[in-house]
C-alpha cells in the first residue's frame, strides 16, 4: 500500500514481532561480544590468579600431606583442567615433585625464583633486543610482593608470550612455583568471541524463524479478530470467533462477539421499527386515500338522488302536477330516492366501522346453514315476483366460528347481487360443502360473466360493473366492499368465479 502524505507505513505484526526480535537478539549478540573483547581476558586472568593463591594457600596448609595420595591427586587435577602447572622442593633441594607438561622448563623458572635471577624487562636496552642478547625470561610486572611470597608476570622472550607466576616459601621451608600460561588466555577468549559470532549467526537466523512462525500463530486469532470487526462494519454479524490460546485475545473475541450480538439486536429492532413506521405511513396514507376517495364517492353518489328529490319536490311545491296520480309518482320518486340515500349510509357507515376498526368481530360458534336457509325464505317472495328459482345444496347443520351478525351482511350482500343480476334462465343457486376445517359457502346467479376488465375492481367501493343497471335497483356500489371488509376481518378467504352462464360468489369461515 503507497502511503500519502502525512500517513505512516504499516507493517504486519509478525514482521515487526520478528525484526524486533533479530534487532533484539543481534543487539545482545554484539553487547557479549564487546564484553568478551573488553572484560573477558581480564576476568580469565583475575580467576587464574585467584586460582593460583588459592591452591597456594592449600599447599601452606597442608604442606605436612605434600607427598599424601590425595594431594597429588589435587595437583594433578589443576595441571589437567586448570592449565596450571606445579613445581614443589624442598629446603634441602632433595624431594623435587613436579606437575607440568614442560617439567624442564618451569624446573629451570623455579631456581631462577629461588636464584632470583629473573630481570625486569624494563631494564632491557635497545641494543641488547637488537643483538639478540639477554635472557630469555622477564619480569614484565611484579604485581603482589609479601615475605613469603611474589606473583609476577613473566615475559618469554622466545615465544612472546606471557605467563603468570606466583613463587613462594611454606612454613616448613619447601620452596613452590604456580605457573599458568597468558596466551592461552587471550586465544580462548579470542576464540570465544569468534565462535560467540558464528553461533549468535545463525542463533539470529534460527530465532528470526522461530519469532517469525510464533507471531504468526500469535497474530492469527488477532487477523480473525480484524475479519470480524470488518464484517460487522459491513453489518455482518454471522462471523464465530473461535477462539485464542492468549487469555486477552479470547476475552477480546469474546467481547467483540458480545459486541456484534448487542448490535445485531439492536438493528433488528431498529429494522422492526423501522418496518413498523413505514407500514404505520402506509397506513395513514392509505386511509387518507380511502379518506378522499369516500368523501369523492360519497359526494358522486348522493349527487342524483339529492338532485331528483330536489327537482321532484319543486315540482311538487310549483303545482305542476295536479292529478292525485301525478303527485303520487311524484312522491314516490321521492321516497326511493330518500331509501337509496338511506341504505347508501347505513353501507357507508358500517365499512367506515370495520375498514378503521372500529367495529370488532364477535366470534361465536353457531349454524350457519341455519342463517342460510332462513335468508333464502326471506328472498323468496322477491324471487318470485321476477320469475326466479331459488335452488339450495345445504347439509343439515354446519357448525362455524365467526360474528353472525357480519356473516350476515354478507349473505344479505352476496343474495341482493344475485337477485339484481340473475338474467338468463334466472336461476340462483347457494350450495355450501366442508373443505378442510372449512366451510366454504357460494352464491351462483345465471346472467352475463363479470368484464375481465372490471373483475379486479368488484370490491373496489363504489364500483359498478353496470351503473344504469345498478341504479335501476337501487345498488350503491357499497355492498361487496362490506363483504370484503368483513372476511378480512374474520382473517378468511372470500372471492368470484365467472362462468359461461353467469357468476359465482363465495366465502369460507373456519369449522368448530
Amino acid at each position: 500500500m503507497k502511503s500519502g502524505t502525512g500517513e505512516r507505513r504499516r507493517y504486519r505484526i509478525a514482521v515487526l514481532f520478528a525484526a524486533a526480535f533479530v534487532l533484539m537478539m543481534a543487539g545482545t549478540i554484539a553487547l557479549c561480544w564487546l564484553l568478551n573483547s573488553r572484560f573477558l581476558e581480564e576476568y580469565y586472568r583475575s580467576g587464574q590468579k585467584k586460582l593460583l593463591f588459592r591452591l597456594y594457600d592449600t599447599l601452606a596448609s597442608s604442606e605436612d600431606r605434600i607427598e599424601s595420595e590425595e594431594m597429588d591427586e589435587m595437583l594433578q587435577e589443576a595441571v589437567t583442567s586448570e592449565n596450571v602447572g606445579i613445581v614443589i622442593i624442598d629446603s634441602n633441594a632433595e624431594n623435587l615433585q613436579i606437575y607440568a607438561t614442560n617439567r624442564e622448563n618451569i624446573y629451570r623458572r623455579l631456581w631462577a625464583n629461588i636464584l632470583d635471577r629473573t630481570p625486569l624487562l624494563e631494564d632491557r636496552t635497545d641494543d641488547t633486543l637488537a643483538q639478540g642478547e639477554g635472557d630469555r625470561y622477564y619480569i614484565r610486572s611484579r604485581e603482589q610482593e609479601t615475605e613469603t611470597s611474589t606473583f609476577q608476570i613473566v615475559r618469554d622472550t622466545f615465544t612472546d608470550t606471557d605467563s603468570m607466576e606466583l613463587f613462594g616459601t611454606l612454613p616448613g621451608g619447601h620452596f613452590v612455583l604456580l605457573r599458568t600460561p597468558l596466551e592461552s588466555i587471550a586465544r580462548s577468549s579470542r576464540v570465544a568471541n569468534r565462535f560467540l559470532i558464528y553461533t549468535g549467526l545463525c542463533t539470529v537466523l534460527i530465532g528470526a524463524a522461530a519469532a517469525y512462525f510464533l507471531a504468526r500463530r500469535l497474530t492469527g486469532p488477532i487477523r480473525e479478530l480484524v475479519m470480524i470487526s470488518r464484517h460487522m462494519k459491513e453489518l455482518d454479524f454471522s462471523d464465530t470467533f473461535h477462539g485464542s490460546r492468549t487469555r486477552e485475545l479470547t476475552e477480546l473475541g469474546d467481547d467483540l462477539q458480545e459486541l456484534g450480538q448487542s448490535l445485531e439486536h439492536t438493528l433488528s429492532e431498529l429494522k422492526t421499527a423501522n418496518t413498523e413506521l413505514k407500514r404505520d405511513l402506509a397506513r395513514r396514507e392509505e386511509m387518507e386515500e380511502m379518506r378522499r376517495d369516500f368523501i369523492s364517492g360519497v359526494t358522486h353518489e348522493l349527487k342524483t338522488p339529492l338532485a331528483l328529490i330536489r327537482g321532484y319536490a319543486e315540482g311538487l311545491s310549483e303545482g305542476i302536477i295536479d292529478d292525485p296520480q301525478g303527485r303520487s309518482e311524484y312522491c314516490g320518486v321521492i321516497l326511493d330516492e330518500a331509501d337509496r340515500m338511506n341504505r347508501m349510509v347505513a353501507g357507508l357507515l358500517s365499512l367506515n366501522e370495520l375498514e378503521f376498526g372500529q367495529r370488532k368481530a364477535e366470534m361465536e360458534h353457531f349454524d350457519l346453514a341455519d342463517l342460510l336457509r332462513g335468508h333464502l325464505e326471506s328472498i323468496r317472495i322477491l324471487a318470485d315476483r321476477d320469475g326466479i328459482r331459488l335452488q339450495q345444496d345445504i347439509p343439515g347443520s354446519l357448525m362455524v366460528w365467526g360474528d353472525p351478525m357480519l356473516v350476515e351482511e354478507v349473505v344479505d350482500n352476496y343474495l341482493s347481487n344475485a337477485l339484481h343480476h340473475a338474467a338468463g334462465d334466472k336461476v340462483i343457486e347457494v350450495s355450501a360443502v366442508r373443505e378442510d376445517g372449512h366451510v366454504r359457502t357460494t352464491v351462483f346467479n345465471t346472467g352475463s360473466p363479470i368484464p375481465a376488465d372490471a373483475f379486479p375492481h368488484i370490491w373496489e367501493t363504489f364500483y359498478k360493473v353496470d351503473k344504469a343497471r345498478t341504479r335501476a335497483y337501487g345498488g350503491s356500489g357499497v355492498g361487496l366492499s362490506v363483504v370484503k371488509a368483513v372476511m378480512e376481518l374474520h382473517g378468511q378467504k372470500y372471492g368470484a368465479v365467472n362462468y359461461d352462464n353467469g357468476v359465482a360468489f363465495w366465502f369460507e369461515l373456519e369449522t368448530g
